[in-house]
């Protein structure tokens, strides 16, 4: 009996093809959100999982005031010893500190991220195993990852070999004494090779005192300890020697850094869009499917009426109906797999992930429930509806009485589409402001940038550069606008709590980054007092109390400085936060960033006489110039998939509402043709039948931009209130909104309203 339901289903499938094809694409394209937004939950859910203790494991973070942001995801390095020492609550605590360096690798120098400069007892902590020799223990001894001995040994024995890596300048041949075990994708702890930590001298680590708060400290607490109330009894014992108002720290478990504390990542937010956006995207589909669905019934009126009248009763008629739905949701979870499958890669490098496209036992048992779900959600409302239809009803006088439900859903679908929509342009309005030049005040377009340490005297590289009639303006910096942040206190006066940006810059700085001068001049060679000169921005002169703020003093880093110049407040920190006091003084021949101004639609010429120059003066450093929306792309990767997973929704949540529309108004058109037909014969113009047929989604459409409105407005003002520089919300915001869907109305419903309107009534009644 079931295989005779499944093959009427097929034959009724087959025999509306057109309705059947944009019912099936409709549903596929909710599940394929929902299966994605399960895969990447799966993953985030188990982050950190590959640490046997990770239940114990916390990390230092340090808290304080320190300026635009009150918290840092490291700590000093003697904060582990302290812990040790002190707390009988700490099992065991290591320190360690992430830098980058250079491999020279069959003499071509190759890039070398993830190096853990580390005391041994990390791997006690985590769960970093060696599969060969052993963990490095002091001197020049390195211990290497399986994927970095097999990337510069090959499929030789790694152990005992020499590897020549290069940290901050200093060179040294290491010996290899070990291989782990990778670490999987889904640890925020990514090693790709450990230095002991008595190497930390030889780079110029500072472990004496408390200036430095650029390391990792690594907590494993004693069975049964309550992270709550020892985090409390840290902030009331433990105090940090450093001048900073309220400074202290804190564990915070490693379970809960992935989406509570990570800095550079909105990774709670992206799963709670993903999380949300596949719910709301499946029930769509659902919804769609739905009004869809009584299209394909509608059309069955007379065999349902049919089969009641030879004697099938009720369960038979809703296992039929049942078998409709399951058939459909059936071929469109299999599309939906498909579909999952070939959007994986794209969906990894949007979310920055490694998502396997095999599912796992527990990822199979969530879709399996979910398409049974989804079956029955999408199959029992039409069954339940056309089993309480008479047997003379559906013979005789077929009728619609889902029509308020009907009506009711769609009018869903129009609030949550006009809702995403208005949202889209609150969100791209308020990116596009961020970035206008009256608000960041500063201009890096023709910017290439490197790593300015590897290059020796950057005087002599700017003389070589400039030989160059590509390049405009050569300049170096310890900070790149928008992007980095070093923060002092010690200004103004002994005691002071406000902070600063402190920057050390080259006398070109400003003209690389168009920066504007409002008073004085920017440091220059023809005066060599400027070493103990510094430029300010306005902002620092309003802190200071300065309305003539040139030839003042101020004392900064105990010392006195003159003020020579003043800028303009540019965006100088990430565009989240608010502008900040800049001081900047001086820089050295050496800095940490090169800046390279190319004239302009010469950035590809200017790049190659750089990336020539520069390999010329230390050939064992590989050159990398990137640009400015590169770093901010890098950066802000994780903030741009949220806009991104919010755009691709919306365009899900618009497909879906469009199919809804296009459905129903073949219902209508099917449903009203006689009458249609009836009033032309009587003297009705085609534009009275397009009014009266689409009278019903004009109200519907007003309604829902009424209800939608206020919800966007609440949304929009949360969100943009997260930024320092934001937009205002203005009438026009959300009657764009209103616009597009309603141009999303006339899209849907234009075509089969139109026909319906212009169709000649004698192919309607002459059988009447």
């Amino acid at each position: 009996m079931s295989g005779l339901y499944v093959k009427t289903a097929w034959r009724n499938l087959m025999k509306h093809k057109l309705i059947s094809l944009i019912n099936i694409l409709g549903l596929s394209i909710g599940l394929t959100c929902s299966v994605l937004a399960i895969y990447y939950a799966y993953n985030e859910y188990s982050y950190e999982s590959c640490h046997q203790k990770a239940d114990r494991i916390s990390r230092v973070y340090t808290f304080g005031n320190f300026g635009a942001i009150d918290w840092l995801p490291n700590t000093f390095p003697k904060v582990a010893a302290d812990l040790r020492e002190r707390y009988p609550e700490v099992e065991n605590a290591a320190v360690c500190r992430m830098v980058s360096g250079v491999v020279m690798h069959q003499n071509v120098p190759v890039n070398q991220n993830h190096i853990m400069v580390t005391e041994p007892s990390v791997n006690d902590i985590l769960s970093i195993r060696y599969q060969a020799g052993q963990a490095p223990q002091s001197g020049q001894e390195i211990g290497l990852s399986r994927k970095m001995a097999l990337k510069y040994f090959g499929n030789d024995t790694p152990l005992g070999q020499s590897l020549q890596l290069s940290i901050w300048g200093q060179s040294f041949d290491y010996t290899v004494t070990g291989v782990f075990n990778d670490l999987p994708a889904n640890t925020h702890c990514q090693v790709a090779c450990q230095i002991p930590f008595n190497m930390a001298e030889k780079f110029h680590f500072d472990l004496a005192d408390y200036d430095d708060a650029d390391y990792t400290v690594f907590v494993l607490a004693r069975p049964g300890t309550d992270w709550q109330a020892f985090n409390l009894k840290l902030a009331a014992d433990y105090k940090i020697p450093a001048d900073i108002q309220n400074l202290m720290v804190s564990l915070v478990p490693i379970k809960k850094i992935h989406f509570y504390k990570n800095l550079n990542d909105n990774n709670l937010a992206n799963l709670l869009v993903l999380l949300s956006g596949g719910i709301i995207a499946l029930v769509l589909s659902c919804i769609s499917y739905i009004n869809l669905n009584s299209i394909l019934a509608s059309s069955r009126f007379r065999e349902l009426g049919i089969r009641k009248a030879i004697g099938g009763n009720r369960r038979q008629i809703r296992r039929m109906l049942l078998a409709d739905a399951a058939l459909t949701a059936g071929i469109s979870f299999l599309l939906a797999l498909f579909l999952s499958y070939y959007l994986l890669p794209g969906f990894n490098t949007l979310m920055s992930r490694e998502l396997s496209p095999v599912p796992s036992l527990e990822i199979w048992g969530v879709l399996l429930i979910l398409i049974v779900l989804v079956s029955l959600i999408s199959g029992i409302l039409p069954a339940r509806k056309l089993n309480r239809s008479k047997t003379v009803s559906l013979l005789f006088h077929p009728k619609v009485h889902s029509g308020k439900i009907r009506y009711g859903l769609l009018a869903f679908q129009f609030v949550v589409a006009i809702v995403l929509l208005q949202f889209f342009i609150i969100s791209h309005r308020q990116t596009n402001y961020m970035f206008q030049a009256d608000v960041v005040k500063c201009n890096a377009d023709n910017v290439w940038m490197a790593n300015g340490w590897y290059w020796g005297d950057l005087d002599k590289v700017k003389d070589e550069l400039l030989k160059c009639p590509d390049i405009e303006t050569v300049s170096w910096g310890s900070s790149i606008p928008g992007i980095n942040m070093n923060i002092v206190n010690n200004w103004k006066e002994p005691g002071n709590t406000a902070m600063a940006l402190d920057l050390t810059c080259e006398s070109d700085y400003a003209k690389v980054f168009q920066i504007k001068m409002l008073q004085g001049r920017y440091f220059s060679d023809e005066y060599p007092a400027d070493d103990q000169s510094v430029v300010i921005n306005s902002l620092t002169a309003q802190v200071l109390g300065y309305d003539e703020p040139l030839g003042k003093s101020l004392w900064y880093r105990e010392r006195t400085y003159q003020i020579i110049g003043v800028i303009d407040n540019y965006q100088a920190v990430p565009v989240i936060f608010d502008k900040m006091p800049i001081i900047m003084t001086r820089s050295e021949a050496m800095n940490h960033n090169l800046f390279i101004r190319a004239r302009q639609g010469r950035m590809e010429e200017a790049r190659e006489y750089t990336t020539g120059v520069l390999a010329k003066i230390n050939p064992t450093q590989p050159v990398e110039l990137t640009t400015f929306n590169d770093i901010i792309m890098d950066v802000g990767k994780s903030y741009r998939a949220t806009g991104t997973l919010i755009d691709i929704f919306t365009l899900v949540v618009i497909c879906n509402a469009m199919m809804g529309l296009f459905g129903l108004s073949l219902f209508v058109s099917q449903f009203r043709d006689k009458e249609v037909g009836i009033r032309k014969v009587c003297g009705a113009s085609g534009w009275s039948i397009i009014r009266k047929l689409s009278k019903g989604f004009a109200l519907q459409l007003l309604v829902a931009l009424v209800i939608a409105t206020p919800i966007s407005m609440f949304l929009g003002k949360g969100y943009v209130s997260t930024f320092a520089n934001h937009i205002s919300m203005t009438p026009d915001l959300f009657l764009q909104g209103g616009a597009l869907a309603f141009l999303m109305v006339v899209l849907a419903t234009g075509s089969r309203i139109g026909y319906a309107a212009t169709r000649n009534p004698v192919e309607v009644l002459r059988y009447e």
